[in-house]
């Protein structure tokens, strides 16, 4: 059974999925296939076209595919869901594994990423007694003095064994009945408390120098240097919001290495459409 990593997108977000598929291509050093898989709405067909065709980018790797979906059908049983910074499509995660459940492993990443390091290791993180793998939350790891809760934006699941401990029904069902101001996170932790495999911050890497010098810090030194220690290692670096327009694009300076190569992809991954949209006749201009 073959590995995938999977993402989910709605409409202009297209963007940040192709910057992070690019760093996550350019860096697979493995030579096992590897299929990515694009949970999708309101993207435009020929968006569509163009995200296949990424691994063009990057000749000599391993075969890597990119196929795109719809968004899990299960989602129709949603009632009335309402949280303004967290849209509907951030739940689809909770179903990748049953939704993909061909594929021994996945790897989920958030759009909000950039890949630093090959992530082929992150597939033999999970087992049958640990179905996730995912890294403790950064501001509750330091906010609440060493708590367990972990992060959802970077996660590994085994899909048997996932399927196995919770059906997508009894998801749906904890989606409709609880009211968590961080939901499918939040679930997550709930269902397999005692069932993760904490990985090292540096597979999902999510403050800046400024949160953790100005803030984290002062909090908790000691906790906040187990967290520095492992910066120059970063995997996966997760862009997770701090404050206004703390996001590399939502502002106009470059503020460390990690911005850099979001901006980096950014070009590559513009440039390389450029060209692939006149190839496929996207371009209006050489009709």
């Amino acid at each position: 059974m073959k590995n995938a990593v999977v993402y989910a997108v709605s409409g202009a977000h297209i963007m940040l999925v192709a910057s992070s598929m690019a760093s996550l291509i350019d860096h697979y050093e493995s030579r096992e296939p590897l299929d990515i898989l694009v949970m999708s709405e309101k993207l435009r067909p020929g968006d569509v076209s163009l995200i296949r065709e990424i691994p063009k980018m990057y000749p000599g790797k391993a075969p890597i595919s990119v196929f795109v979906w719809a968004a899990p059908g299960i989602m129709q049983q949603l009632k009335d869901y309402h949280n303004e910074r967290f849209p509907q499509v951030v739940l689809w995660r909770l179903f990748a594994a049953s939704a993909f459940s061909s594929y021994a492993r996945i790897v989920y990443l958030d759009n909000d990423t950039v890949v630093c390091d090959d992530i082929s290791p992150m597939f033999d993180t999970v087992d049958q007694d640990h179905p996730v793998a995912a890294v403790k939350d950064f501001y509750f790891q330091i906010h609440q003095g060493g708590t367990t809760y972990f992060n959802s934006g970077v996660l590994v699941f085994d899909t048997a064994a996932f399927n196995q401990t919770v059906t997508p029904q009894k998801l749906i069902d904890l989606v409709n009945t609880t009211s968590y101001r961080y939901p499918d996170q939040s679930i997550l932790n709930q269902v397999f408390e005692g069932k993760i495999h904490y990985l090292s911050y540096r597979y999902n890497f999510q403050k800046n120098d400024l949160w953790i010098n100005n803030w984290a810090m002062k909090q908790n030194a000691d906790l906040t240097q187990a967290i520095v220690d492992e910066r120059s290692h970063t995997v996966i670096r997760h862009f997770v919001e701090y404050e206004m327009n703390s996001m590399p694009w939502q502002h106009l300076a470059v503020y460390d290495s990690f911005e850099q190569k979001f901006w980096e992809y950014q070009a590559q991954v513009h440039h390389f459409f450029n060209e692939r949209s006149i190839a496929l006749g996207l371009n209006d201009d050489e009709k």
